[in-house]
């Protein structure tokens, strides 16, 4: 086997058990996987809103919470040639497209996304609902120098907006009164 197509296994590899692990990885970097875990609390009795509001993902920058911060996102992807998209999918199964995601499991109380066409690398996103809190693992494999600088760069955005995303899928569940 050639050099090439080792690295591609690799990576084939190491991209099929990241999805399949995201919910339990640590934070920090492992493999040349950088891993950023945020738990949200979810007040007694709004879990099953919160798995809920999982099901209405996409098609919407809202649902993300600071949607600024993803529509200078998508914008800043098309400066590179991205042509990433906002779409709600019919339903909230695996393969399924989302917006600039590809649902990768979907399970009792469990959402993980795999991204598709970033130009910087690939990342996953994660949420895990139960025992009170929301569990939100985002994990992103640079490629390149421009995918680790891209990285490197926004560490303090992606901190911010990692623990926001968190935070906003608990008050946005469905049913949820709002002051």
């Amino acid at each position: 086997m050639g050099l090439e197509r080792a690295l591609t296994m690799a990576l084939d590899d190491q991209d099929e058990e990241v999805g399949r692990s995201l919910l339990a990885r640590r934070k920090g970097l492992v493999n040349g996987v950088y891993t950023v875990v945020v738990d949200a609390t979810v007040p007694r009795g709004m879990e099953d809103a919160v798995v809920r509001d999982l099901e209405t993902i996409g098609g919407r920058f809202s649902w993300y919470g600071a949607a600024f911060g993803w529509m200078a996102r998508l914008l800043l992807g098309r400066l590179v040639g991205e042509r990433l998209r906002r779409r709600r999918p019919a339903a909230v199964v695996p393969g399924a497209l989302v917006d600039w995601w590809r649902i990768a499991r979907v399970g009792s109380g469990e959402l993980v996304l795999r991204s598709v066409g970033w130009f910087p690398g690939d990342a996953w996103l994660g949420y895990r609902v139960g025992q009170g809190a929301l569990h939100q693992v985002a994990a992103f494999r640079p490629l390149g120098i421009p995918g680790f600088l891209y990285w490197k760069l926004l560490a303090p955005v992606h901190r911010v907006a990692f623990a926001r995303m968190a935070r906003h899928r608990v008050p946005s569940a469905p049913g949820r009164s709002t002051r």
